[in-house]
């Protein structure tokens, strides 16, 4: 009976590992591609439909939200942190960013750069960063 039971597990085991292969091969697409650089949410096209949800309605769409405010919110703080964006005429980058912006500013900041930038909607969302350098050049 012990043996019984260890080739079950064995089988089940086998069973699932295969079961993974098989679910890899369906979800995942090939990376060097030259159809898509990056997986389509990590793109800047990607961040912009999360942006672009004011009114939630599904939890897909309540996390993208949340994603994309928080992924620009983050790309403001690694800038200050990095002295990149200053709040006077001092830094370079982007400068005379007015005091206490909302996130939400940041965010349709980036909508309206992303709009008017199609040919950036298949680069990594990291260009994100670009929309802030056009908003507020330094001189």
């Amino acid at each position: 009976m012990a043996k019984d039971m260890s080739s079950l597990k064995w089988r089940l085991k086998a069973i699932f590992v295969c079961l993974l292969l098989v679910y890899a091969c369906f979800t995942t697409h090939n990376a060097h591609s030259d159809e898509a650089k990056y997986a389509k949410g990590d793109t800047v096209l990607g961040l912009l439909e999360e942006c672009r949800v004011t009114n939630p309605t599904v939890l897909k769409e309540m996390f993208g939200q949340i994603r994309c405010q928080g992924y620009i919110a983050g790309l403001r703080d690694a800038l200050l942190a990095k002295g990149i964006v200053t709040y006077g005429s001092q830094g370079f980058g982007v400068c005379n960013v007015p005091r206490n912006l909302p996130v939400d500013a940041f965010v349709q900041i980036f909508v309206n750069w992303a709009q008017k930038h199609p040919e950036e909607w298949s680069e990594h969302m990291s260009h994100a960063v670009t929309a802030l350098v056009e908003q507020w050049p330094c001189p």
